[in-house]
């Protein structure tokens, strides 16, 4: 506080001594003394207060998305929706750059900046408790858990081909087995549906979705992981706290057709008991329904 005393006494002879241009200068440099003494002070008791994070959980302007499940044809419907032309000219160009490596990330960015700019995009990171309803645009970010609908929808689809080769190769006599055998349509079984929860760091929602096998977009089409992710979707069904969602309402459309006409006049939890069984596993049922509250999502994109 010393130099402070001699500058306001610096500055009291000047105003006697040379007048207002003096008295200017005068001022000008009490302020800057000010100002590195304050500097000085705050850097002995260890840097500024409002010093910012080293780390973030919550996704910012700045985070770089990188797709690992994109729903390619949902995307167009959005983007559909959302185009708009007011990017800003270097963005515009470059996301009108077409290419087969990038043309999703592309999509992905090009609609959630169209969605945002036309305020349809409900954002429950930042504000956990925001009303959605049926048809709503939403992005949210949690934590990924996969459900044991998950494996009831791997072993139907794994067990369906044998049981229909089975079914259509018994007959009464070798002429009807041969024409069983060739009346069975060839068909490549996939893996079947993923099932996921995502619960969100904040709030008492959950969100239920199911995904297509061949949306996974890393480079050798790993399956997706548990894990933290941020989702883009469209909202299907919204939850009230007593409102539960069973297997056949959600996983049944997502099914291969011949699943589909295998379980067709059966309930599907009957099904999934009856395989999960034979394969040596406990499934019950109440564990393949969803409850809320919360929503199913039909996913355009999960990004991390």
């Amino acid at each position: 506080m010393d130099a402070i005393s001699e500058a306001i006494a610096t500055v009291t002879d000047s105003l006697g001594i040379a007048g207002a241009t003096t008295a200017v200068i005068g001022l000008i440099v009490l302020t800057v003394l000010l100002v590195t003494l304050i500097v000085a002070r705050r850097r002995e008791e260890g840097g500024p207060p409002d010093e910012p994070p080293a780390t973030l959980d919550a996704p910012t302007v700045g985070t770089i998305r990188r797709p690992v499940y994109t729903d390619p044809l949902l995307l167009d419907d959005l983007l559909a929706h959302a185009e708009t032309r007011d990017y800003g000219r270097s963005l515009r160009d470059t996301l009108d750059d077409e290419s087969a490596a990038t043309a999703e990330t592309r999509k992905l960015n090009k609609v959630l900046a169209g969605l945002q700019q036309r305020r349809m995009l409900v954002d429950l990171d930042e504000r956990a408790d925001a009303p959605i309803a049926k048809g709503s645009a939403i992005t949210v970010t949690g934590t990924l858990e996969e459900l044991p609908a998950s494996a009831v929808a791997e072993l139907l689809e794994l067990s369906t081909p044998v049981l229909v080769h089975s079914a259509a190769s018994a007959g009464g006599g070798n002429g009807d087995r041969a024409r069983a055998d060739h009346e069975v349509p060839e068909v490549l079984w996939g893996p079947g549906p993923k099932v996921f929860a995502l619960t969100p760091r904040d709030g008492d929602r959950r969100f239920l979705l199911v995904l297509h096998p061949d949306g996974a977009r890393d480079a050798v089409r790993r399956p997706l992981t548990a894990g933290q992710a941020t989702v883009l979707g469209v909202t299907e069904d919204v939850l009230g706290r007593r409102d539960r969602l069973h297997v056949d309402d959600y996983l049944t459309p997502y099914l291969s057709r011949d699943v589909q006409e295998r379980v067709r006049d059966s309930n599907l939890g009957d099904a999934a008991e009856s395989v999960a069984s034979l394969a040596g596993h406990k499934i019950r049922r109440g564990d393949l329904s969803f409850e809320g509250p919360g929503a199913r999502l039909s996913v355009a994109a999960i990004y991390r």
